[in-house]
């Protein structure tokens, strides 16, 4: 029998409210709420076209029903400039949204992380807040906060960073991120390298977890794996919604081992600062792709850990994983899966860490991905030490520029000080030299440097 108390808490929903911010994150977002939206029967007006009472068991947590009988997302719509938001009101989603979820500015970011953080973005911030609070003010237990955004241009790096200093002073909930590195492939912003640094310097030290995906995998992806000539950023951004939608499956839905987002940081962060995660998805999701062919476990497996599937630059020569979670969507066996995890982990010992046993778990659910209604997918989120090697990518572009102070007058118009470009940029290569230890700490006889872990777990 349950106690009153007990019953509360089986029925307490644990919400998390999305902000999309620039154009990057917005039309990441967007394509997050399609694929949410077809899993649990929502339609682009916001009305249940569903037949399953599974798509309304919790759907509270990513959306709320108005007293009209609507359910719309719990998320911010959030850009420095209205063009963006335009498109998203004159879409296919144009009613979906709440219309005092648009906060948009007239200016822009201008390419510059300097004027989302200081001057643009820093004017617009209050109207975030406000609508922020209003949106968590209609939550029964706000669980955590998710942030869409990219760390090439202006908005998402610099107005996401100051929107995260904001939202760790104000809220304790958990803020994890969907992070878009930027990538030469498909840009040709000369001033990428500060943006992106001087974005990652502000997700060290005040997100909790980051998903990171890196635009030059998922080209490479579509590219080579797919065999996509000419890749769309629609392409992209159903690839990364995919990873996404799985990532939150188990707290969304039902199934035979469920998790939720502070069960998986548990579990894929050893230490603090070492909060930025890679993901990979299989079967490759690709438009107009439903009822793909039946997938096995095995191939699953062997695929989410393929380094052509994974959705950042992994180079496997000496690299580990320190933590890494499955998620497998649709009916699989629990014996199965079991055996393949062990299997991986014996087959391929050389790829984790020799000190944190049993850093391989697994979370299952029977509802299926939204594009593969015929048969079972899987998703890998791992936290690998190869992120060392983004991050000295970045700083060496950042560096090629500073030493020359190119670029660095738009900056310092915005009132910045070129000593929060030096802060930054050692921020992450420290950072770097973390995963480094890490990696090699079976043989460190010292004691590993790392922060107080006790603001973590908040």
């Amino acid at each position: 029998s349950y106690s009153f108390c007990t019953l509360l808490i089986i029925h307490q929903m644990r919400e998390i409210i999305t902000v999309q911010l620039g154009q990057c994150g917005n039309n990441l977002g967007t394509c997050f709420w399609d694929e949410l939206g077809g899993e649990h029967g929502i339609s682009p007006e916001g009305t249940y076209e569903g037949d399953c009472d599974n798509q309304l068991e919790r759907i509270d947590v990513f959306y709320r029903e108005t007293n009209e009988g609507r359910f719309v997302p719990r998320t911010l719509l959030v850009d420095l400039e209205p063009t963006s938001l335009d498109a998203i009101r004159q879409g296919c989603n144009s009613k979906l949204f709440p219309p005092e979820n648009y906060i948009s500015g007239e200016s822009g970011g201008g390419n510059n992380w300097a004027k989302g953080f200081y001057s643009n973005g820093a004017e617009l911030m209050p109207k975030v807040l406000d609508a922020f609070r209003k949106e968590a003010e209609k939550t029964d237990s706000l669980h955590g906060i998710q942030i869409t955004h990219s760390l090439g241009g202006g908005t998402g790096s610099g107005m996401g960073s100051l929107l995260l200093h904001e939202l760790r002073s104000a809220y304790r909930n958990l803020i994890f991120t969907s992070s878009v590195l930027p990538s030469r492939k498909i840009s040709d912003l000369v001033v990428e390298p500060y943006n992106s640094v001087l974005g990652l310097n502000s997700l060290i030290s005040d997100a909790d977890a980051c998903f990171t995906i890196d635009n030059g995998a998922l080209y490479d992806i579509l590219n080579r794996t797919m065999h996509l000539e000419t890749p769309s950023f629609v392409d992209l951004n159903l690839i990364a919604s995919s990873v996404l939608s799985s990532a939150t499956c188990s707290f969304r839905f039902p199934g035979q081992i469920n998790s939720n987002i502070r069960k998986l940081c548990v579990n894929l962060i050893p230490f603090p600062r070492l909060h930025f995660f890679m993901s990979s998805f299989a079967p490759l999701p690709s438009r107009g792709s439903l009822g793909l062919r039946k997938a096995e476990v095995p191939e699953l497996v062997k695929n989410v850990f393929d380094p052509n599937y994974l959705m950042c630059r992994y180079e496997p020569n000496g690299n580990k994983y320190l933590a890494a979670s499955l998620v497998f969507r649709g009916r699989v066996s629990t014996m199965e899966v079991e055996s393949q995890m062990h299997a991986i982990q014996t087959r391929n010992s050389n790829d984790f860490v020799e000190w944190i046993p049993d850093n391989i778990n697994c979370v299952m659910c029977d509802i299926p991905q939204r594009r593969n209604i015929a048969s079972v997918s899987a998703a890998m989120i791992g936290n690998c030490t190869s992120f060392k090697g983004i991050c000295k990518g970045m700083t060496e572009n950042f560096n090629a520029l500073l030493k020359r102070k190119a670029h660095l007058h738009w900056y310092l118009e915005e009132g910045m000080d070129e000593l929060e470009f030096a802060e930054a940029t050692a921020n992450v290569d420290e950072l770097a030299a973390y995963y480094t230890e890490c990696e090699n700490y079976s043989n460190y006889e010292g004691e590993f440097e790392t922060d107080d872990v006790s603001s973590y777990y908040r």
